[in-house]
């Protein structure tokens, strides 16, 4: 819809690209995305040492840096595992990205492959001490993970149809007594000033700007059902020696969700995951420092209680392979401790007969929540 007053247009967009909230017609609102997940890294996950090595990657942020330390061996105080995740997504510009894009509505209904867009790469340096006549090593890892398809709650279209026409209505409503408490164009040229102060008014009246919650509620509201792939590489240096590099592991995992909301407005869910792991592992040498290959087949699953800033969770995972089988078995906890900081705990037992106590303790940063993207409507 054009504006009779386009010539106020670019004013009138700055003034309200600070505040998040302009009037239909003259103005777009626009929504910020905050609050988005840090996940373990696929990178570190590769390699059995992330507190959870099942994971989905919902609403990934623009970059996240992760440190674990693992309270175990020759604890010297210092973490010595890191990783780092970003999504190209949110580093390029998206000029005709809109709400309804970014949640994959089409006026056909929800694309169930939206969330492949949200791809994410990651990287990982991992730490390990001598163990059983084995060297210590520097090990490098890169990830790629996507959310390849996914499926919402039946009413979840129409409930994004209405959160929009519902912002839509209020913008209007906002023009309206934007114009009646004395903010029109005339004023905008003769005394500006005075104009960005009723404007101001108008909109702090209302509180919370309960549209833009609404609206942002629901981008954060998971799939009910969702598959998730990942890949992962894996090289390693022994004894700090750059010449020694070898090839690891290669992984490859489909990762299967089901979240259930507690009740309509909740942000409690319990999920539950089932996950399908294959991985070629190089990472074990032979007394002449030669790599044996070794594949292994993980199955199993995770069930997780999530809640407003606690997380609870415990997985399963069953390895097979040729020398024997094993599993994993740890209990985890992560706390967010405000938007951008998550901590996650885990104690239990990892894969193997020896050395297989878990005990981590992880910090995510996540920094830059979506670059510099808006989204109108």
């Amino acid at each position: 819809m054009k504006t009779k007053y386009s010539i106020c247009r670019g004013a009138i967009t700055i003034l309200f690209f600070s505040t998040q909230l302009v009037s239909y017609g003259q103005f777009k609102e626009n929504i910020t995305l905050k609050d988005l997940e840090v996940p373990e890294a696929p990178a570190m996950t590769l390699l059995d040492e992330a507190p959870s090595i099942v994971n989905r990657p919902n609403s990934p942020r623009a970059f996240v840096l992760s440190v674990i330390n693992s309270f175990q061996g020759d604890y010297s105080g210092l973490p010595k595992n890191y990783a780092l995740e970003l999504t190209p997504f949110w580093f390029f510009s998206h000029k005709k990205m809109n709400f309804f894009r970014y949640a994959g509505l089409t006026e056909h209904g929800m694309n169930p492959f939206a969330g492949i867009k949200m791809a994410s790469l990651s990287m990982a340096y991992v730490s390990k001490t001598d163990k059983e006549d084995q060297p210590a090593t520097s090990n490098i890892s890169i990830g790629l993970r996507s959310t390849l398809i996914r499926f919402y709650r039946s009413t979840y279209y129409q409930e994004l149809l209405d959160a929009n026409l519902y912002a839509v209505g209020r913008l209007k409503r906002l023009e309206t007594a934007k114009e009646e408490a004395g903010a029109t164009p005339d004023l905008l040229f003769s005394d500006p000033k005075r104009y960005h102060q009723i404007v101001k008014r108008v909109i702090d009246s209302v509180e919370n700007n309960d549209s833009l919650i609404t609206m942002l509620e629901k981008l954060k509201e998971k799939p009910i059902f969702a598959i998730d792939g990942a890949v992962a590489y894996n090289a390693y240096f022994s004894d700090n020696n750059f010449s020694s590099k070898q090839s690891g592991r290669f992984g490859a995992w489909l990762t299967l969700n089901y979240s259930y909301r507690f009740s309509k407005n909740s942000t409690n869910y319990l999920n539950i995951y089932g996950v399908g792991r294959y991985i070629s592992d190089n990472t074990n040498v032979d007394e002449d420092m030669v790599g044996d290959r070794t594949d292994y087949f993980d199955f199993g699953g995770k069930f997780e209680l999530e809640f407003d800033k606690l997380t609870i969770a415990y997985e399963f995972i069953h390895r097979i392979n040729d020398s024997g089988d094993s599993y994993r078995s740890a209990g985890l906890l992560k706390y967010k401790i405000n938007d951008n900081v998550y901590l996650t705990g885990a104690f239990g037992r990892n894969f193997g007969e020896t050395e297989n106590l878990i005990t981590l303790l992880g910090i995510n940063w996540g920094i830059g929540t979506t670059g510099n993207e808006k989204f109108g409507f």
